[in-house]
C-alpha cells in the first residue's frame, strides 16, 4: 500500500503540470496577437517615456515640469486617468502628427484601460496633437481637442510660452474629464 501511495504521490503533480500546460497553450492560443511586434517599434524610433512630462525639446524649465508633474500626478491618483506630455523636435518617420501621437501613446500605453490622453508638442515643427483612450474619447471628443488646442495652446505657444499654453491646456483638459 505505501508503494502505491509513493507512485501516486510522484505521478499527480506531473500529471496536474501536464494539464496546466496544455490549459495555457490553448489560451495562449485565443489571445490577440499584438499590433506592433518590437522589430516595428524599433523602426518607428518613439523617445522612451520616463515621466508624465516628458521634455525632449527642451521648452520648459525644472520648476515648470514638476508643476506640471504634481498637476497630473494629483489627477491620476483621484480618478485612474492617465496623461503624458512629450514634446519633440521630429516626428520621423511619420509626416502626420495624429498617427505619430496616437501610435506613440499606444506603444508608451498610456492609459491601459483606454481612460488615457497623450500631448504631443513640437516647436521646431509647430505642431501640436492630443490623442485620447477609447474610454477617453467618449467624455472628450477630437472637437474638445481641437478647442483646448486653438484657445488655450496656441495663443500661448505663439508667444513662446509654452508652459502657459500646455497647463492652460491641462486644466482645460482635466476640467472636461471631471
Amino acid at each position: 500500500m505505501k508503494i502505491s501511495n509513493i507512485i501516486f504521490i510522484l505521478i499527480f503533480p506531473f500529471f496536474i503540470g501536464c494539464c496546466k500546460i496544455n490549459a495555457q497553450t490553448e489560451n495562449s492560443k485565443k489571445r490577440p496577437i499584438p499590433e506592433l511586434n518590437p522589430s516595428e517599434l524599433e523602426k518607428k524610433n518613439f523617445p522612451k517615456s520616463l515621466f508624465f512630462v516628458n521634455d525632449f525639446e527642451h521648452l520648459l524649465n525644472n520648476e515648470q515640469i514638476l508643476d506640471l508633474e504634481i498637476i497630473i500626478n494629483d489627477f491620476r491618483i483621484k480618478t485612474k486617468n492617465e496623461i503624458v506630455i512629450i514634446s519633440v523636435n521630429s516626428i520621423n518617420p511619420y509626416t502626420d502628427i495624429s498617427n505619430y501621437t496616437l501610435d506613440l501613446s499606444n506603444y508608451l500605453r498610456v492609459g491601459k484601460d483606454g481612460n488615457g490622453l497623450t500631448i504631443v508638442v513640437s516647436k521646431e515643427l509647430r505642431k501640436v496633437q492630443i490623442a485620447t483612450g477609447n474610454a477617453t474619447e467618449k467624455i472628450i471628443s477630437n472637437e474638445n481637442c481641437d478647442k483646448v488646442i486653438n484657445e488655450f495652446m496656441i495663443p500661448n505657444f505663439k508667444n513662446d510660452k509654452y508652459y502657459e499654453g500646455l497647463k492652460s491646456g491641462l486644466l482645460e483638459l482635466i476640467e472636461m474629464w471631471k
